[in-house]
């Protein structure tokens, strides 16, 4: 699925989970940047990977390619976890204030459905277990462990088509 689609569709459930917990507890301001924090900036950790991989040398046609995937044949991807969901969500019902109760439930709302069309959306992982931190971790964070046998192997053949020079990777470390 094209990122830019994939982008626009979280923005969307990020202001769908905003519209919603601004309602509940009518903290606009708070609700709107806790929901696109959670649901569409949470992204930002895919920048992680790509400077392990490339170091500060940004090429961003290499870094919306996943480029960074077939240098390093690892998949980090330290915000995309199922376990942050509850233990957000769990100050919702533990703290008092209404700012804090609306900033939490935004920011576990939006996680969730982030992690949800993306265990949909990304053929080729294993899936919801995929955006489990934890089983990342405990596969060493290597794709080849994550991924289906034809997602892994169309994963090396575009990795042989970098290395031959078929397809353009121009990003130096």
């Amino acid at each position: 699925m094209p990122l830019l689609f994939c982008e626009i569709i979280h923005l969307s459930l990020s202001l769908l989970v905003f519209f919603i917990v601004w309602r509940i507890w009518k903290k606009p301001a708070s609700a709107f940047l806790a929901a696109i924090t959670a649901g569409f900036l949470v992204d930002a950790d895919h920048w992680f990977d790509y400077f392990l991989a490339f170091g500060f040398n940004i090429n961003l046609e290499a870094f919306f390619q996943g480029y960074q995937f077939l240098k390093t044949d690892r998949i980090y991807l330290l915000f995309h976890g199922w376990e942050y969901v509850p233990i957000l969500l769990s100050f919702v019902f533990i703290l008092k204030s209404k700012l804090a109760k609306t900033i939490f439930l935004a920011v576990s709302l939006s996680l969730f459905l982030h992690l949800s069309f993306d265990s949909v959306s990304n053929e080729g992982l294993k899936g919801v277990q995929f955006y489990s931190i934890t089983y990342r971790a405990m596969n060493n964070f290597e794709l080849e462990k994550m991924a289906t046998k034809e997602h892994y192997e169309k994963h090396l053949e575009l990795k042989k088509r970098v290395e031959l020079g078929l397809e353009q990777l121009e990003v130096k470390k």
